[in-house]
């Protein structure tokens, strides 16, 4: 089943179903392709740009150390006027923690707040227990390190996993 979904004005969330159909890509305007799983390969080289991320879907797999070169990679595009498909095999979990840390650097949002506005838009929102965490970890060091964000938007990540 093909889903891809709007999540900011130039940053769509999809799956593995999406990434393999030039006709969705093409429609939405897909200029780059962030893949967040170690298993897939891009299908389309020399027709978008792509950046690939090898982690699995694994609770202790160390995701955070990604969000670095994934924000840049997302602010690059955006900032040329790309539009962005980030997507895992199912976007469930790789994915959207990718997207949400991205949402969280960019505008300074907490980890719940985030993955509520994920979900909103994008049903299939569910990051395992262990991304979560990294998650919540990585907007309270924001936190920390950018004093003047609005304390209600960095509120503890209670996100209930289905």
């Amino acid at each position: 089943m093909h889903s891809i979904d709007k999540i900011d004005e130039r940053l769509f969330l999809g799956n593995e179903a999406v990434a393999n159909s030039l006709e969705i890509l093409t429609e939405h305007g897909i200029t780059h392709i962030l893949i967040a799983a170690k298993e897939l390969q891009p299908h389309f080289e020399g027709s978008f740009v792509y950046k690939k991320i090898d982690i699995y879907d694994q609770s202790n797999a160390d995701i955070r150390k990604y969000f670095g070169e994934c924000n840049q990679f997302i602010d690059e595009a955006i900032s040329n006027n790309g539009k962005v498909l980030v997507h895992c095999y199912q976007g469930i979990s790789r994915s959207c923690t990718i997207v949400a840390a991205y949402l969280i650097y960019k505008k300074g949002y907490s980890c719940m707040y985030t993955l509520d506005l994920i979900k909103k838009k994008h049903h299939q929102c569910c990051p395992n227990d262990g991304f979560i965490k990294q998650l919540d970890e990585y907007s309270q060091n924001l936190k920390h390190i950018n004093p003047g964000l609005e304390e209600i938007k960095f509120s503890k990540c209670h996100c209930v996993v289905f």
